[in-house]
């Protein structure tokens, strides 16, 4: 490997991309931006979104595109393809591992689910799945978020990389399935924790509605959002809100009382909050919200503007930092990760004929059948050191627990907030941990002694850029005491590339800046969108590169692989579809869709979210006819109107006998906790409620990833985290592995039927 021709993380490999939705494109354009070929017989639309960059596009010119599919199936290393389990073309392959490709399923849900067999498409799914939900709201909202595609898209390619890391061993290949409903209770973790039946001994949520993290209107109308919720961050925002607002940064500083100072995020009056609100509301007012943004930012704080869509897709730091590309003269989303010293980038499409692709491939070797089968989780050997903090981070190291890595956990116990305990119990599971003090001498040669020891194959850390030298813990300070070669995974919100390189943020800020807040607000303003959607996805998206880097066996000159991610880089490709694509946006906790034709409707006994492909096919169904030739504002009337007299399950009747079921989709709404409580899901461990010493009874969230051959690992219960105590020796954690975790041979779903 040279400069000039770096390595690709999937040189070598080949992907058939049968996909007929956004989630299974989305995933088979990061393989492409990984290296792999991507190879795809083009359908109608495919060139109206930038998901199927850097594809090979074949023309079926009138060829019978199922037999093209299977020969091209037959050459390939994986597959990708979603829909209900009636329109698999490929459906066998999944049946024989010896063949050695890796098929990944898709489909909106699982087979045995009562809507299994219907194609819905991603918008409709999010209703049901309890995505499309405002907080003590009666109405539901639709939204543009691409939660399910994008979330949905990330944990297919950790099943991917995870199969094809295994096949290394044996050969085999396997099946990998991902029910996308079922990949919405991963984005609804904490809402299960602290809304079903939460521990009595937990503080109230009063942190959540901290005045030092929200967003205030500036001097221009714009807004400025802060973070500034911990201890360590109050005493420079006001020294910084001083400085730049003297008379009114003093009248905050003594509305603050000595308590608060102590804890930032629990305030103990209703009172003192109102009137330290109401403090920074007068000081956010001095100056325009740009010029708050650089000012706290060279202060080190957290503070971005709350930037519209269009607003951020001009802006240079994600330009720059390569978070928003140009690809063949369109703009579009960056690749999702980078790792140094290897290619990852996003191509363009090219177009070929099929004799051509053919003569490219051979045939794809079936596995000894006399070797031994190895039906360990994909990284059995893999030890990984964690020393992240709140959701990425340890996202990134629990979805390497749940393909087998061992995970050991370094907490600090300086970060201290209310809902530190809970965090540790959602996103720490199957981990074993200690406590280290890095601001001390003692606890830095704790940590050499600790990585001498361990000699980890991966080391995830989510610290705010060049904070890991202050500490001690940079790359290079790693291989100092290790000869192992190592992966180096740095998860941060903006990146280390382009103007904001060196800015620490939050699930929070990154809403703000990329335009997700704007989106949401709408009219009345930014606002919080109430999941932390970047916050999942950049931990699998950290898991990503680091399974990247290891299947590609690095072989470059150095002591480690340094691979990185970002939050904004989440948040772009969450509002891509909308922002490059030209779909409408959606604006606004007011709306219930983007056209009469895809959006809520309110029924005799309910919500439902229709969503009609052909509206040829509306016009078909009983009482509907007279709407034919309506206009935009006339034809939303009279649906809603002829919803209203009958029930869901009437008009989902009427388009069954109407027979275009394959055209229209009209799925129930279902609130978060509906879905929470759906007996499925507990019986599928999706919803899990488990002890936790000191803590009771905890309701916890299941993974949607089943591996059938390898399996994943049942994650036990987070280990209980003693502050300040002493360590365990290493040998002695090493052997426990991971507290709780079981290898399954038959995969997640093959266990959570026992």
């Amino acid at each position: 490997m040279t400069a000039d021709n770096p390595k690709r993380p999937l040189a070598g490999v080949d992907v058939l991309d049968a996909s007929q939705d956004y989630a299974g494109a989305l995933c088979a354009m990061h393989l492409s931006d990984l290296g792999a070929r991507v190879i795809r017989v083009a359908r109608d639309g495919d060139l109206r979104t930038y998901a199927h960059r850097g594809k090979t596009i074949i023309d079926p010119a009138g060829a019978n595109i199922d037999a093209m599919l299977h020969d091209l199936a037959d050459r390939v290393d994986v597959v990708i393809e979603d829909g209900p389990a009636d329109t698999r073309v490929l459906a066998s392959m999944a049946d024989d591992p010896d063949s050695g490709a890796v098929y990944c399923w898709m489909p909106a849900f699982s087979a045995d689910h009562p809507l299994g067999h219907e194609p819905i498409p991603v918008g409709a799914l999010e209703a049901y799945a309890g995505l499309y939900e405002v907080p003590l709201g009666r109405k539901p909202v639709a939204h543009s978020l691409g939660l399910l595609g994008v979330t949905g898209a990330a944990w297919a390619t950790v099943g991917i990389l995870g199969a094809l890391i295994a096949r290394e061993r044996d050969g085999r290949g396997q099946l990998v399935e991902l029910p996308l409903h079922d990949v919405a209770y991963s984005l609804l973790e904490l809402n299960a924790m602290f809304t079903v039946q939460p521990p009595k001994s937990w503080p109230s949520l009063m942190w959540a509605a901290t005045p030092f993290i929200g967003g205030y209107e500036a001097a221009d109308g714009t807004t400025i959002y802060i973070h500034a919720g911990l201890r360590k961050h109050l005493p420079r925002l006001l020294d910084e809100l001083v400085r730049q607002a003297p008379t009114q940064g003093r009248k905050l500083r003594r509305a603050i009382s000595q308590s608060t100072f102590e804890d930032p995020t629990s305030i103990q009056s209703v009172n003192e909050a109102r009137a330290i609100r109401k403090s920074l509301a007068r000081v956010f007012k001095e100056h325009p919200a740009i010029v708050w943004e650089r000012r706290l930012s060279r202060a080190g704080l957290c503070a971005v503007v709350a930037r519209s869509p269009r607003a951020w897709l001009a802006h240079e730091h994600p330009r720059e930092s390569g978070q928003i590309v140009k690809v063949q003269g369109r703009q579009m989303p960056g690749p999702i990760v980078s790792i140094e010293g290897m290619c990852v980038e996003a191509r363009g499409a090219a177009f070929a004929r099929i004799d051509d692709v053919m003569s490219e491939l051979e045939f794809r070797p079936r596995a000894d059948e006399d070797a031994p089968e190895d039906t360990r989780a994909p990284l059995a050997d893999i030890d990984v050191l964690d020393f992240t903090q709140v959701i990425a981070g340890p996202t990134a190291a629990r979805t390497l627990a749940e393909l087998g890595a061992r995970v050991h956990r370094i907490e600090n116990p300086h970060f201290g907030a209310p809902w530190v305990e809970a965090f540790h119990i959602a996103f720490n599971a199957g981990k074993t941990s200690e406590t280290i003090d890095l601001a001390t001498q003692v606890g830095r040669e704790a940590l050499g002694r600790v990585i001498g020891e361990l000699e980890p194959d991966v080391i995830v850390q989510n610290l705010r850029p060049g904070a890991s030298g202050e500490v001690g813990f940079s790359a290079r300070d790693v291989a100092a005491l290790t000869d192992k070669k190592f992966v180096y995974a740095h998860l941060t919100a903006y990146g280390v590339d382009g103007p904001w390189g060196d800015r620490p943020g939050w699930e929070q800020t990154a809403q703000a800046a990329s335009g997700i807040q704007d989106a949401w607000g709408g009219e009345d303003g930014p606002d919080l969108y109430p999941l932390p959607c970047n916050d999942l996805c950049t931990g699998l998206h950290g898991a990503i590169a680091v399974l990247a880097a290891l299947f590609s066996g690095d072989d470059s000159p150095g002591a480690y692989t340094k691979v990185h991610t970002a939050l904004t880089s989440s948040a772009t490709l969450m509002l891509a579809r909308a922002t490059f694509d030209g779909l409408p946006l959606t604006r606004g906790k007011s709306s219930l869709g983007s056209s009469p034709s895809s959006r809520f409707y309110k029924f005799k006994n309910g919500w439902a979210y229709l969503h009609v492909r052909d509206l040829d096919a509306l016009w078909e169904i009983d009482g509907l006819e007279r709407t034919r030739g309506s206009n935009r504002r006339a034809l939303e009337l009279s649906l809603e109107s002829e919803f209203s007299r009958a029930t869901i399950e009437h008009w989902r009747a009427k388009i069954t006998r109407a027979g275009v079921r394959d055209r229209i989709a009209l799925v129930p709404r279902r609130t978060q906790r509906e879905v929470l409580d759906d007996p499925r899901a507990r019986s599928t461990n999706l919803v899990i409620q488990r002890e936790h010493h000191g803590v009771g009874v905890v309701t916890e969230t299941g993974s949607a990833l089943h591996l059938a051959r390898t399996g994943c690992v049942e994650l036990g219960p987070a280990a209980p985290v003693a502050r300040g105590g002493a360590r365990p020796g290493a040998a002695g954690w090493v052997k426990q592995q991971v507290v709780g975790a079981v290898t399954l041979g038959l995969g997640r779903r093959g266990a959570r039927k026992k």
